[in-house]
């Protein structure tokens, strides 16, 4: 019997333990979600580096997405690129009165989310799970951010493609030309296969195509009339990232209070539903 007793003791003993574990990790991620504000001023003082955001990035290799079929893209800006690109978003639509982000004290850094599809429902979801965890990475890093869906599609594009383009060179010199066929090309000269192109030469996959062949979405659909080539990557979302300069506080409401987020004496509140009232 005494046996017996120690037994259980010692089960007993190893529960408490693994709850305990449980809910250290339990308190660890609402710590976490609660850091993890929307941001719309920063302190100028940190900057993010290009290593911060592969890190932040890196999360998009051990999350779930449909089918697996692991479509987003993304570009990193940071330093000067970053700095020219925040006159091309748009922060605080709820907040009219007040200019974000304030001057001097803008982000340091941007992810441009693309998709290598066309936009549907999957793609959605995989761009909310993308998004939230890789801002919840960069709270975990002492960093704050913020998803933007206003933003200038165009100027991102332009971005985007510019740095496939400056990728497509095969080669260049040290002083920075690109080379082809043991030649330094002119700025409009177009490469592929490592030849320098004609005029009227037309690419696809990275290969010169015959004069029947035709190309849609960048690959070589065989004999017949001709498509316009394309290289699809659509930008979705920007995350704009740096160190946080605010204050926040959550309000607990019922699901007919005013959702509205608003600012007071220097502290920005954000209403969320109360849980019993989510639940169905």
């Amino acid at each position: 019997m005494a046996d017996n007793y120690l037994g259980k003791k010692m089960e007993d003993l190893q529960n408490r333990k693994k709850v305990v574990r449980v809910k250290g990790n339990v308190k660890s991620l609402d710590t976490l979600l609660l850091k993890n504000r929307s941001c719309r001023t920063w302190d100028p003082s940190v900057k993010v580096t290009e290593e911060d955001l592969r890190k932040i990035v890196a999360v998009n290799t051990m999350i779930p997405c449909a089918k697996n079929q692991q479509v987003l893209r993304f570009k990193l800006l940071t330093g000067k690129a970053a700095a020219d690109f925040c006159p091309f978003i748009k922060l605080g639509a709820l907040l009219p009165d007040m200019k974000f982000p304030p001057e001097g004290c803008e982000p340091s850094a941007f992810i441009i989310v693309c998709s290598t599809v066309p936009e549907n429902k999957w793609v959605d979801i995989d761009l909310g799970i993308s998004a939230q965890s890789m801002l919840l990475k960069a709270t975990e890093m002492g960093l704050s951010g913020i998803c933007i869906g206003a933003f200038s599609k165009e100027e991102a594009k332009r971005l985007v493609m510019q740095e496939f383009n400056a990728k497509s060179n095969s080669n260049s010199n040290a002083d920075g030309d690109r080379i082809a066929e043991g030649k330094v090309l002119g700025k409009d000269d177009r490469i592929a296969e490592g030849k320098v192109l004609g005029k009227d030469d037309r690419i696809a996959e990275g290969k010169v195509l015959d004069k029947d062949d035709r190309s849609a979405e960048g690959k070589v659909l065989g004999k017949g009339g001709m498509a316009e080539e394309q290289l699809f990557l659509e930008p979705l979302l920007v995350l704009a990232l740096g160190k946080g300069a605010e204050k926040y506080q959550i309000l607990h409401i019922a699901e007919n209070e005013s959702h509205d987020y608003f600012r007071e004496n220097g502290i920005h509140y954000i209403p969320k539903v109360r849980a019993e009232d989510l639940i169905i």
